[in-house]
């Protein structure tokens, strides 16, 4: 299991886009699932539930975090890898996030061939670090987006305004005077 943790306002969407297009090309894009949770608090455990089988292209009604997994360890049972990325972490009520991150915690252990990613900010470590080793997450790996550097916004800047060319010497500053924090940098 893998957390890649982010700054505060770190557009993520980047970062999962290359690392989904690399899983595909090494598992094969019918064993990569990029789910995303329902961005509301409301999010009952059937409706957040549901849509993460619909992401995984899971058959049956599911409405508990318990068939969601049970499903997906049907898939595993048969030594298929798969690829699971998690965005938007922070997405929901607390107690379906608990409920993923325990769930994906279980499948990761028991079978090798399921890679979790998880993405996401503080309540993504809250749910590692808040309890000590009782933590849902204390055995997950961690990975920290590294802070931007003038290559990075280039390519960044390149993507969202093409027509921009700008040098390393010209975003220097630009660094420097935002702290590299992504706000001020959008």
């Amino acid at each position: 299991l893998l957390m890649i943790l982010a700054q505060a306002d770190t557009d993520t969407q980047i970062y999962g886009q290359a690392l989904r297009k690399r899983a595909e090309a090494r598992y094969g894009a019918d064993n990569v699932f990029h789910i995303f949770p329902p961005n509301s608090a409301r999010a009952d455990s059937p409706a957040y539930f549901g849509r993460l089988a619909k992401q995984c292209a899971l058959d049956g009604k599911i409405s508990e975090s318990w068939q969601w997994a049970d499903a997906l360890a049907e898939r595993l049972e048969g030594e298929r890898e798969l690829f699971l990325m998690v965005t938007g972490f922070e997405n929901g009520a607390d107690e379906s996030r608990a409920e993923l991150a325990g769930e994906l915690r279980q499948l990761s252990e028991r079978y090798p061939s399921c890679r979790p990613v998880m993405m996401g900010g503080a309540r993504l470590a809250a749910l590692k670090y808040a309890n000590g080793s009782m933590s849902l997450l204390n055995s997950a790996e961690e990975l920290t987006i590294p802070e931007l550097e003038s290559r990075d916004l280039r390519e960044i800047f390149g993507q969202r305004h093409p027509q921009l060319t700008l040098s390393s010497e010209q975003l220097q500053p630009l660094l420097a005077f935002t702290g590299g924090h992504p706000r001020l940098l959008q």
